[in-house]
């Protein structure tokens, strides 16, 4: 198996040999980072959790101390959110908490969207971890695949009104995924008709930075992609 699951500690570990992916359940409610990166073959999560109590205890309880797989918006998070929605009454306030999981070999398609795909159920693995926010009755499924030959993770996320109010969707993304501090450059692929997918790189620094394309799909003119890369970090080595 690719994605293995720690009951005592709560961690889920996705590793395919070159690549681990780790987070886990905070104190039985939130989704968690705690690594991603070169695999990890015995990993040891009691070292990254104790940091994560160690935080969040020293800002009294506020989940802005933790690196959240999903944040949302209104409670003691103040991360840009994953998703933003309105109730009937105008409240934008929100709290979902882990209800379950599921693992299965193979990946989902997704239904009239574009996406990566398998031709046999090997060459993948998916863990689907269920939040629920018990106001609204509101269903959240994070959806992660890791590819047996490939070193990739695979991020998607469904929605799931259980409740008998609408709700507005103002802001939904496929995945955050947090970073912890780094002296980090960031490299995306802008360009033209002729000039397709130049390269352009720049330092990261403080405040918000954004590719899209107006277009109403991606184009030339801006691909969606981006890379974060150590500085020294060339086509070589890094």
């Amino acid at each position: 198996m690719m994605i293995h699951h720690d009951k005592k500690n709560g961690t889920f570990h996705l590793n395919n040999g070159n690549i681990s992916y780790i987070f886990t359940i905070f104190r039985q409610k939130h989704p968690v980072h705690l690594y991603w990166g070169q695999a990890i073959h015995d990993p040891q999560p009691h070292h990254f959790l104790a940091l994560q109590e160690q935080t969040y205890e020293a800002h009294k309880g506020s989940l802005e101390a933790l690196p959240l797989e999903y944040p949302g918006y209104g409670n003691t998070s103040f991360h840009s959110p994953a998703y933003h929605v309105q109730l009937p009454n105008g409240s934008t306030v929100t709290d979902l908490h882990y209800r379950d999981h599921t693992i299965y070999a193979g990946k989902p398609l997704l239904k009239g969207l574009p996406a990566t795909y398998i031709e046999e159920e090997g060459e993948a693995e998916t863990l689907e971890v269920a939040l629920w926010d018990s106001v609204t009755n509101l269903q959240v499924i994070l959806l992660y695949t890791i590819y047996r030959d490939y070193n990739a993770i695979v991020r998607s996320t469904r929605f799931v009104n259980h409740g008998t109010d609408s709700l507005e969707l103002w802001r939904v993304l496929s995945t955050s995924t947090p970073f912890f501090p780094g002296n980090y450059e960031w490299l995306h692929l802008p360009g033209g008709w002729g000039r397709e997918r130049f390269l352009e790189r720049f330092p990261l620094y403080t405040g918000e930075h954004n590719i899209e394309s107006r277009r109403g799909t991606s184009s030339h003119q801006q691909n969606p992609f981006l890379a974060l890369l150590e500085k020294e970090s060339t086509e070589h080595r890094g």
